[in-house]
Formats: C-alpha cells, sequence, structure tokens
C-alpha cells in the first residue's frame, strides 16, 4: 500500500495545483488576510443516479488554526454553494476527517 502523506512534497502540489485549476468541473477557492493564505477549499461535480443529478462533493477545506472560528469556513462553504446552484447541482456533500485521523492513519498501514 502506497504511503499516505498529508503533506504533499512541493513537486506533486504543483502538478495537482495545475491540473485542477484547469477543470471545469471543479472549483478552487483560497482565503487570504493580509496577502497570507488562511485557508482554502477543492470542490468537485460529478453525475450521479441516486440524486437525479449532479452532485457537489467538498474534496477538501481547510482553514489554518489562527483563523478558525472567524468565519472564514461558513465564507469558504457558502462561496462552494454559490458554486453549486450555478451548476445547478442537486445537492452538496462533504466529509470531515482530522490531519490526526489521517496520520494516525498512515501510521497504522506502515
Amino acid at each position: 500500500m502506497e504511503h499516505l502523506s498529508c503533506f504533499p512534497g512541493f513537486g506533486l502540489y504543483s502538478t495537482s495545483f495545475n491540473e485542477l485549476t484547469v477543470r471545469s468541473d471543479t472549483l478552487v477557492l483560497v482565503a487570504e488576510l493580509d496577502a497570507e493564505v488562511i485557508g482554502y477549499l477543492l470542490a468537485s461535480y460529478h453525475g450521479t443516479f441516486f440524486a437525479n443529478g449532479a452532485v457537489v462533493w467538498i474534496e477538501e477545506k481547510m482553514v489554518a488554526k489562527s483563523a478558525r472560528d472567524s468565519g472564514v469556513g461558513r465564507l469558504l462553504m457558502g462561496r462552494a454553494e454559490e458554486w453549486a446552484a450555478v451548476i445547478p447541482a442537486r445537492c452538496v456533500m462533504t466529509n470531515s476527517i482530522s490531519l490526526k485521523t489521517l496520520a494516525n492513519a498512515s501510521e497504522a498501514s506502515s
């Protein structure tokens, strides 16, 4: 099993970023404060049978520890919901997992 990394190397990150930002089925949002990134959201949409149409899936949402409880996450989600309405998507779906949980899973699979 390939080692799971919560923190990709710059080369892999750069490749993923460049590929994702040009896709019409993908939304990349970045929140900044004083020219510093304090959060981001990555979402995509795809068709489904059960929902009878497209759904938006929140792939990743991160907010810097220093910016938590300030409304940044709600702002990012609100923009994603606006994007979903334009598609139009039947719903917006998300899943929550912490970096600690990912790190523990990574260690267990090693």
